[in-house]
């Protein structure tokens, strides 16, 4: 009898962490929207004007149930139509525009950073796993929290969260690195270990910490981690990130992730403010580097047709 008693305990025990661990997963995933850019796709915009409807349609049936019931029935709606403002006002939130500032998750934690990477729809795949078998193990060995954006039509990235104690966030990064390149997930990175180029998304508000005056910081820590450090001049569309890459191999990788995160977090009142990217916005960026382009090009023509002009003018003389 004492036995079963034990093992009712250790199984209700594993029920209220797995319940606890989907609370935190659903919590950060909303977090993430509510920072996340507004989708300039019109089918986009269309989906989340039904999603209202169907908000506003729920919360007018509560209000109507409430009015013909007895007070036990109107706590339970008055509860239910709480929720559905809740719901109601998160999903105008996203849907009226970019949310210019966010209140940082609290975390008890000093050391707490989020980053994100952005990464193509293959490597996703081979991250999550078949049934999300190899996105658990991460998460196990990492002691990290990592979600993944979603799958959208015609969008060939996605944004993979990953959330934590700053050495737990460095490890996942070197274990995805390790999943994306095939490696063996316990063997120590060598001299023919293949390198991976890593895409972290930034602020530009906390960018320039990162890189350091005259570029001091990015060379320390590629002293400290043997991987190499770039930062994109653009802007990602409809929003503050730039993209920092990081090309080493997974332990490097690990490494630079870690000191990065120092820096973040030594100066993490300037993430205080920021618009996250959404993948959803991936063509405004392909349609803003063809017109950048294409006036490159332009320019160049009527430089050239300057140049013959001058010339023409001289040989006539």
């Amino acid at each position: 009898m004492l036995k079963r008693k034990n093992e009712d305990f250790e199984n209700n025990t594993v029920k209220r962490v797995a319940l606890d661990s989907e609370a935190v997963e659903l919590k950060d995933i909303e977090d993430d929207k509510q920072k996340t850019s507004v989708s300039f796709n019109p089918d986009d915009r269309m989906k989340e004007e039904n999603d209202d409807d169907a908000v506003l349609a729920n919360a007018s049936e509560g209000d109507t149930a409430a009015d013909g019931t007895t007070s036990g029935s109107t706590e339970h709606n008055s509860s239910s139509n709480s929720n559905n403002n809740h719901n109601h006002t998160s999903t105008s939130e996203r849907k009226s525009g970019p949310i210019s500032s966010h209140r940082v998750p609290q975390n008890d934690d000093p050391t707490y950073v989020h980053f994100r990477m952005l990464c193509t729809i293959a490597e996703t795949a081979t991250i999550v796993g078949k049934g999300g078998e190899t996105i658990t193990r991460i998460k196990e060995l990492s002691n990290a929290r990592v979600n993944v954006s979603e799958n959208l039509k015609g969008v060939p990235e996605r944004v993979i969260s990953v959330r934590g104690p700053s050495e737990c966030v460095a490890k996942a990064f070197g274990l995805i690195t390790r999943m994306i390149l095939d490696e063996p997930l316990d063997t120590a990175s060598s001299l023919q270990s293949k390198q991976y180029n890593l895409r972290l998304l930034f602020p530009h508000t906390i960018m320039g910490y990162i890189i350091g005056k005259k570029g001091a910081k990015f060379r320390e820590i590629e002293e400290n981690s043997a991987a190499s450090l770039k930062a994109n001049d653009q802007i990602l569309p409809a929003s503050t990130d730039r993209v920092l890459n990081i090309n080493g191999v997974a332990d490097a990788i690990h490494i630079a992730a870690y000191y990065i995160a120092q820096t973040v977090i030594e100066h993490k009142q300037h993430m205080t403010k920021a618009i996250y990217y959404n993948p959803a916005n991936y063509s405004q960026g392909t349609q803003q580097n063809q017109s950048r382009q294409s006036m490159m090009s332009g320019s160049g023509m009527n430089m050239g047709m300057g140049m013959n002009g001058v010339a023409n003018a001289t040989s006539r003389r």
